[in-house]
C-alpha cells in the first residue's frame, strides 16, 4: 500500500512537472515570437524612415540650391523657393527625430548647420558653403544607406 501511494505521488509530481515545463516552453516560445515581431516592426519602421529621410534630404538640398543667392526671405518678391525649402527642412527634421542611429542624426544636424551658414554666406562665400553642404549631404546619404542595407 505504501509503495503504491509513493508511486501515485511520484507520478502526480512528474505529471505536474511535465505540465509546468510544457507551459514554460510555450510561454518562452510565444514571448520570443512577440519580441521577434516587435523587432521586425521596428526594423521595418526604421528602414522606411531611412528611405524617406534620404528622399527628404535630396529634396531639401535641391530646394536650398534654388534659393536666391544672398537674398533675404523678407526682401524676396517670390516666396515660393523659401516656402519649398522650409517645408523640405521641416519634413527632414521630423524624419531625423525618428531615426534610432545617433550618428545619422548628428550628420543631419551638421547638414542643417551648414545650410544656415550657406544662407548667411556672402556672394563670394556661397560656392564654398554649398560644396560643404553637398559633402555633408553625401555623408548623410551614405550613412542612411548603410543603415537601411543593414536592416534587410
Amino acid at each position: 500500500m505504501g509503495d503504491s501511494l509513493i508511486g501515485v505521488l511520484v507520478g502526480g509530481f512528474l505529471t505536474l512537472a511535465g505540465l509546468f515545463l510544457t507551459e514554460l516552453f510555450r510561454y518562452l516560445r510565444e514571448r520570443g515570437a512577440r519580441e521577434a515581431g516587435r523587432r521586425r516592426r521596428r526594423d521595418d519602421f526604421q528602414r522606411t524612415t531611412l528611405l524617406k529621410a534620404q528622399e527628404a534630404l535630396v529634396e531639401w538640398i535641391q530646394a536650398t540650391r534654388n534659393l536666391p543667392s544672398g537674398g533675404s526671405r523678407f526682401l524676396a518678391a517670390d516666396q515660393e523657393p523659401f516656402d519649398r525649402e522650409e517645408l523640405a527642412r521641416q519634413r527632414l527634421t521630423i524624419l531625423r527625430e525618428r531615426l534610432l542611429d545617433d550618428e545619422a542624426r548628428s550628420l543631419l544636424e551638421k547638414a542643417s548647420e551648414l545650410q544656415l551658414d550657406l544662407r548667411r554666406a556672402t556672394l563670394d562665400e556661397i560656392v564654398v558653403a554649398l560644396e560643404k553642404l553637398t559633402d555633408q549631404a553625401d555623408r548623410c546619404l551614405r550613412r542612411m544607406g548603410s543603415l537601411a542595407r543593414g536592416l534587410w
